[in-house]
């Protein structure tokens, strides 16, 4: 039971473990390693992609953890550590477990599995999940599909881990791919189809009752619609 408590207590106070510190506009940024004072430029991005989002909270503040350690890693996303972050909406903040570039403004999984992701777009992605968190209570955020959410932390975030051309490849000769970032890129063109094509508000997406599979039958014919313009 002590050691329970001990282990909740980190997870509710994770600042005792990170040294550095920054506060930029409403992020407030620990870290266990040196902070590069070039992340600002990256956090202005990540704000400017909030912004995009119809339920963004400008006075929400963000607490991010870069989580350089193994042990720091483990205490604190023990089941997602091949994940480029996390967030704990019960906690409200968000633990990026990547190693970053900030000057590229880049994150990359340990080991690296497909490419890197911008760090702005992950940092939106996971603060994303905080919005919608707040929005529809963690209850309610829990039992949405989460093709929902993740298409639309992408979505927001304006990147995504699978390349998009190759998951428009698949989805065209409808096949799949072993990858489980495919279902991540599945997920943001169903929820871009939604949003830009059938004009379907954040409020609409998350409440309506919609099978995943049969929504795919209408993306898959609208595809030309939704790729980048260099394949189209």
């Amino acid at each position: 039971m002590g050691l329970a408590c001990g282990y909740l207590g980190i997870l509710a106070f994770p600042d005792l473990l990170f040294a550095r510190q920054m506060t930029h506009g409403n992020f407030r940024v620990a870290s266990d390693a040196p902070i590069d004072p070039g992340l600002t430029r990256v956090l202005d991005r990540a704000t400017i992609k909030l912004g995009t989002s119809s339920i963004n909270e400008p006075a929400m503040i963000h607490r991010i953890y870069l989580c350089k350690s193994w042990w720091r890693k483990a205490l604190l996303a023990p089941t997602n550590l091949g994940a480029y972050g996390i967030t704990r909406g019960f906690f409200e903040y968000t633990v990026l477990l990547g190693e970053i570039d900030v000057d590229a403004d880049r994150i990359v999984r340990d080991p690296p599995r497909l490419v890197g992701r911008s760090l702005s777009g992950v940092i939106a992605h996971e603060r994303t999940h905080a919005l919608i968190d707040g929005r529809l209570g963690l209850w309610a955020s829990m039992r949405c599909p989460s093709w929902k959410k993740e298409g639309y932390c992408d979505y927001v975030a304006g990147d995504t881990t699978f390349p998009i051309p190759e998951a428009i490849r698949l989805i065209r000769a409808g096949q799949e791919s072993h990858e489980p970032a495919f279902r991540y890129a599945r997920s943001y063109l169903l929820v871009k189809y939604l949003i830009e094509i059938e004009k379907w508000s954040v409020a609409a997406l998350m409440d309506a009752k919609v099978e995943e599979s049969e929504l795919l039958e209408k993306v898959r014919s609208q595809l030309d619609r939704l790729a980048p313009a260099a394949i189209k």
